[in-house]
């Protein structure tokens, strides 16, 4: 071998072993360098790999607040639940999401908790996005000393082609990418201070990066650099959809709620950091222009905003919309106004605004098992309190407290004790009543938790925790097995669970009468929302939500029983039992009842906590 050879192969090997170097401090750079003898000099070959972004997301399914697993894994709401509006022929299902970049996808995709606890117990994954072939960017490059405050090179680059630019051997150089992620040259402010507007800013600074090598060497050499741009400001999308309708939104008038949401401000290119401005707002005005989509199921529009401060009542208003289905046009032209209370805004951080348009439920849809002892359970009985609910015309129905298309149900009712699960999970149940008297078996058990795995809801009113079913159910919900008799009716806590479609529950009585019912003692209050306790010692519970499943547990059998004589207080037959309450056309109110001190009725609120759930269970499952 030459001298000269020698030379060249011990100069390559030195030139490697910087960049290997180099490329421990700067992760993104993942080829080895090459040196390659070029005509026109020594280069930074430039390439960039995309956007990086928090990952699709991994759920502690361990946590006291994990997710709802009916819900695709990449579409879950913030909220605690979705909020619905009915109207017209329409539903109104807003939701708040955030979104995250999938590892393996390139479009975006969700990832969000049922509850704003749950992002805790994300586990999230960087993520690269390829940039759109044709968006501009720009390349600085600063001498690396202390008092380098102006570029000695400002390059403009096209995704999709590598970019050589010129540099001098033995330099350090501390370098700067930008992007408004569109086909437009962002510029080269002569301040450093790049304003922001309304579109996506990219950016991305690294450590200073070597170059090898000597001025008057003989060598020509490329020194290879890929870059990953990050998201600098907030992003709020606004998504009206009528996909699950099924429909084309044809026609759509909408305002945003104020022109003031959103801030532009400054990027200093150097360090990253970003200045809000005071008072200067982005949009001129509140009007929404939707983006072009091929699907016209589905409107958006996107809005970035500088990371400073939180969105409070966040609100789209929809003038009108008109929907083509297979029926026919549906249509709306009296204004709606949606809420999202609070958008938390970070820097990167990204949310969806969804008004999800459906028709009204169908209750056909919405079956319904129910087992146990009569009438404690539902049944076509006079004393079965759920069963008159549901069929009374003022609860459900075109214009019942929640519209449906009908009051006719898929209820399938067994009155045994025992043995009446079999196609629990074969028979397209959405909703399981387990009554009086029910003696659970631990295989019943296990399949329970099967259906409340697959999004199905329970309420369960067995009174009878001396099951190894009940034992296994309050073990896995409640972290308990144990449980005692109380003698009163219940009182409840604030809890917002017992708030909802027909009325508010809050701070009122639930349980059967003055008898024998249970409370669990010691429960594990991180897996449960408490509903209800025994009204002489608070620490026992009565009543109680699974924080991660849609399981109700209430110790008490005779919390659906209701007979119409019995609707007042004092009155004969029963005037301290079964206050499941109901108006003479069927509709679920809070009104006095039995109490141990005369004088002092109590507001009970059976009829109205369980309308409540069942409401909200049929409106999950449509």
């Amino acid at each position: 071998m030459s001298t000269q050879a020698i030379k060249n192969r011990a100069y390559k090997i030195g030139i490697f072993s910087s960049f290997i170097l180099s490329c421990l401090f700067f992760a993104s750079c993942k080829e080895n360098m090459q040196n390659e003898i070029i005509d026109d000099g020594t280069r930074l070959v430039l390439t960039i790999e995309g956007i990086e972004d928090e990952g699709q997301a991994t759920i502690d399914k361990d946590a006291s607040t994990s997710v709802h697993p009916h819900f695709s894994k990449q579409t879950m709401a913030l909220a605690d639940e979705a909020s619905v509006e009915s109207f017209g022929e329409f539903n109104a299902v807003t939701s708040l999401q955030q979104d995250f970049y999938s590892n393996n996808q390139s479009e975006l995709t969700k990832v969000s908790a049922v509850r704003p606890g749950n992002l805790n117990n994300v586990a999230k994954q960087a993520a690269v996005t390829a940039l759109t072939t044709g968006v501009k960017y720009r390349v600085l490059l600063y001498d690396n000393s202390p008092s380098s405050t102006v570029p000695v090179s400002s390059t403009l680059g096209t995704a999709g082609t590598a970019l050589n630019i010129p540099v001098e051997k033995g330099k350090n150089y501390y370098w700067v990418v930008y992007s408004f992620n569109d086909d437009t040259d962002p510029g080269t402010p002569s301040d450093g201070l790049l304003p922001t507007d309304q579109r996506d800013l990219l950016h991305a600074v690294g450590i200073p990066i070597t170059i090898p090598g000597t001025v008057g060497d003989g060598q020509e050499i490329k020194v290879p650099l890929k870059i990953r741009l990050r998201h600098k400001l907030s992003r709020i999308k606004v998504e009206v959809t009528a996909a699950n309708y099924p429909g084309i939104i044809t026609a759509i008038s909408a305002n945003l709620g104020a022109n003031n949401y959103f801030r532009a401000g400054t990027l200093d290119l150097k360090t990253g950091g970003l200045t809000a401005n005071s008072t200067n707002t982005v949009m001129p005005s509140t009007a929404i222009t939707f983006n072009p989509v091929t699907n016209n199921a589905v409107k958006t529009a996107t809005y970035y905003t500088m990371p400073v401060t939180s969105l409070v009542n966040f609100q789209v208003r929809i003038n009108s919309m008109t929907i083509s289905t297979t029926g026919g046009p549906k249509s709306f032209s009296t204004a709606r106004t949606f809420t999202w209370p609070m958008i938390a805004n970070s820097e990167s951080s990204s949310y969806t605004a969804r008004v999800d348009f459906k028709p009204l439920p169908n209750p056909v849809n919405f079956k319904i098992l129910s087992v146990g002892s009569a009438p404690y359970a539902i049944m076509d009985h006079p004393y079965s309190g759920i069963y008159h609910a549901l069929k009374s015309a003022s609860n459900f129905g075109p214009t019942g407290i929640i519209p449906t298309l009908n009051t006719d149900w898929a209820l399938t009712s067994r009155p045994g004790v025992a043995g009446e699960l079999t196609d629990l999970n074969t028979g397209s149940y959405k909703l399981l009543y387990v009554g009086y008297a029910y003696i659970l078996t631990t295989a019943e058990a296990t399949a329970i938790t099967t259906f409340l795995n697959n999004g199905g809801t329970v309420i369960y009113a067995a009174e009878n925790p001396g099951s190894a079913g009940e034992a296994s159910l309050l073990s896995t919900y409640a972290g308990t097995t144990s449980y005692t008799s109380w003698g009163l009716l219940a009182n409840t806590t604030t809890n917002a669970v017992l708030n909802g479609k027909f009325g508010d529950a809050r701070s009122k009585q639930v349980g059967n009468d003055a008898g024998a019912g249970f409370v669990i003692t010691s429960p594990n209050l991180s897996l449960i929302d408490v509903l209800a306790t025994n009204s002489t010692n608070a620490a026992q519970v009565a009543m109680f939500k699974s924080k991660t499943r849609k399981f109700y547990w209430v110790g008490d059998g005779g919390f659906d029983v209701y007979n119409s004589s019995y609707n007042v207080p004092g009155s004969a037959n029963g005037a301290t039992s079964f206050p499941f309450l109901l108006t003479s056309t069927g509709a679920p109110y809070i009104g006095a009842w039995y109490t141990p001190t005369p004088g002092t009725p109590t507001s009970v609120a059976n009829s109205t906590v369980l309308m409540n759930i069942i409401g909200q269970a049929l409106l999950d499952a449509q």
